[in-house]
Parts: structure tokens; C-alpha cells; sequence
């Protein structure tokens, strides 16, 4: 019998990156056997990833600078920096929420304004945006041979989760969309299709990639997806 309050406590602590070595390989295996079954503890994995978002919204919008988006890219495109886990106490998930909240403020407040739905878009990129400033998540740029834009990605190996940011991205062809896809040895997997809001793209994705070998967008004619990409090939990266 699983002890909840125990689980809880290692949920709250994974959302916001405040476990110590020993608890987050807990976490890890709990997301893996005992999350996925439980609707309980799924919805409470949720919760806990939700406020830790809304706290990177609590500050009031300042002016940044241009140069935010390339340094945004350089940080993404360096490898993790080693950081110090620290115990689960209640001042080290404070620390750690405090760490969250000056990681992400800037970054979203950047960018929120230009998103249409207001409090749904906000919650998207700050969960986006989290994911990809975290040095656990793996990250990945998608360059392209036809747009002079790219994307940045990131994902967890032990979760389903895939995130997607991108600036200046134009829009597909009158009557298509832009499809991402994921190929590997075992069969290709569709998994989105979206349009920039006014340029910029925010893609949240439940889906396991450790077991394809590439992330591919294309331009597709809008509808259902065949087996594979079968458009023009936009952006791409090896995972």
C-alpha cells in the first residue's frame, strides 16, 4: 500500500525542482510506476505543477531588454551546469520556489502580452518555459533549411512531457499547418498540429520520446495525419 502524504510531499518537492539526490530517484520512480495508475496523485502532480507556474507570474511586468532572446538561446543551447540538491524542508522548497520565480519573471513577462487567451496562455508558457530553463530537462534546438527562424525543445527521459518555444516563426500556407512529429526505428508518432500566434509558438506535449530518434515539424495540409510526414520538412533535430 503506497503512503500518500509521503508522495505528496515528493510531488510538491519535484514541481519545483527542490528534491535532494535521494528523494527526486523517489519521484522518479513513482512517476514511472505509481503516478501514471493513480488519478489521486495525477491530479495533485498537476496542481502542484500549476501553482509552481502561476508563481512565475506574480511580478509586475518591467521592460526588458532586445537582447533577451538570444541570451534566452545561448543559456538553452549550454550544457547543464551541475547545481547542489538540497533536502525536502519547507525553507528548502521556499529557496527553491523563490529560484523559480526569478528564473522565470523576466522571461514571461516578455512574451505573455503577445499570447490571446490571457490566463490559459500565460499558465502554457510559464510551464514551457520552466521546462526548458530546467537543468534536468534535456534540450534541443530544431534548426531549419527553409526559415531562417528556429525553435527550441526540451523534455524530460523520465516523464511525458515535451516543450516547445519559438519567436518569429511565419505562418503556414493558407489551408495547412505546421505537424509535429516524432520518427524513430519502431514508426513515426504524430503528436500536434499548430499555428504561431502571431509568431511565436508554446507547445506543451504529454508524450514519451525516449524511444524515437528525431523530432521533425512539417508543412501539412490541414486534417488527418497519414503514418508519416508527407509535406515539406520545416524544422528538425536528432533527439
Amino acid at each position: 500500500m503506497q503512503d500518500h502524504e509521503r508522495i505528496e510531499e515528493l510531488l510538491a518537492g519535484h514541481a519545483i525542482r527542490a528534491l535532494s539526490e535521494e528523494d527526486q530517484a523517489e519521484a522518479d520512480r513513482l512517476l514511472a510506476e505509481h503516478v501514471p495508475g493513480c488519478e489521486t496523485c495525477r491530479a495533485n502532480l498537476q496542481a502542484y505543477l500549476d501553482v509552481s507556474g502561476d508563481l512565475a507570474l506574480g511580478a509586475t511586468p518591467a521592460a526588458l531588454p532586445d537582447l533577451l532572446w538570444p541570451r534566452l538561446r545561448q543559456q538553452v543551447a549550454a550544457p547543464p551546469a551541475p547545481r547542489r540538491r538540497r533536502p525536502l524542508t519547507p525553507w528548502g522548497v521556499v529557496a527553491a520556489a523563490a529560484a523559480v520565480v526569478v528564473g522565470l519573471v523576466a522571461w514571461n513577462t516578455a512574451l505573455n502580452d503577445r499570447l490571446s487567451h490571457e490566463a490559459d496562455a500565460q499558465k502554457h508558457l510559464s510551464s514551457a518555459l520552466r521546462t526548458i530553463a530546467d537543468p534536468t530537462s534535456t534540450k534541443v534546438r530544431l534548426d531549419s533549411a527553409t526559415e531562417p527562424a528556429h525553435m527550441e525543445a526540451a523534455y524530460y527521459t523520465r516523464e511525458a512531457h515535451l516543450s516547445i518555444v519559438g519567436e518569429g516563426i511565419p505562418a503556414p500556407a493558407p489551408g495547412h499547418v505546421y505537424r509535429v512529429w516524432l520518427l524513430g526505428p519502431s514508426g513515426n508518432l504524430a503528436v500536434g498540429d499548430f499555428h504561431p500566434d502571431d509568431g511565436l509558438v508554446v507547445l506543451n506535449l504529454v508524450v514519451n520520446v525516449t524511444r524515437f530518434s528525431r523530432l521533425v515539424i512539417t508543412e501539412e495540409r490541414a486534417g488527418t495525419a497519414g503514418r508519416g510526414p508527407s509535406g515539406i520538412q520545416r524544422w528538425a533535430t536528432a533527439l
